[in-house]
């Protein structure tokens, strides 16, 4: 049986500022605390006055993806209901029909339907450049009558 849990450290500084993380392991504050932490709660632990609190402790066998959709869950708690600051740089989980939503958004941005119509325009003229030489070669269109008789 393995614990997992959700927690977040709050910068007792300013109040307002909270990292949001989940972990399967046991003594998670150690790995934020030493000198090679690269995670965004590093500005937090450097203040020096911070909270550490386990919000949510899952018994038995749960997935790396559901433990990452209950962080995403808590993330989305801190910002919305307490209207703090997560300093998180990435969300935990994001749905497939998110990243749908997010490409189709991309997809609509002015300057990659400039790229597109360029590209499109090119192929085009590939296309009609190349009709063109087999015309003029006659190899391509051009058949015998004899073929038909």
């Amino acid at each position: 049986m393995s614990i997992a849990y959700t927690y977040f450290i709050i910068d007792n500084t300013t109040g307002e500022d909270i990292y949001v993380g989940s972990s399967k392991e046991d003594n998670r504050l150690y790995y934020h605390e030493r000198r090679e932490n690269k995670a965004s709660s590093k500005q937090i632990i450097q203040n020096g006055d911070y909270h550490f609190e386990i919000y949510e402790t899952f018994n038995g066998n749960i997935s790396e993806l559901d433990l990452r959709k209950q962080e995403q869950k808590l993330m989305n708690r801190m910002r919305k209901v307490y209207k703090m600051n997560v300093v998180n740089e990435m969300n935990a989980y994001t749905s497939d029909y998110h990243k749908k939503l997010k490409a189709k958004k991309l997809r609509k941005q002015p300057h990659r339907i400039i790229n597109k119509r360029n590209y499109d325009l090119t192929r085009n003229n590939w296309k009609y450049s190349w009709g063109e030489i087999c015309n003029d070669n006659h190899s391509l269109f051009y058949t015998s009558e004899s073929v038909f008789q």
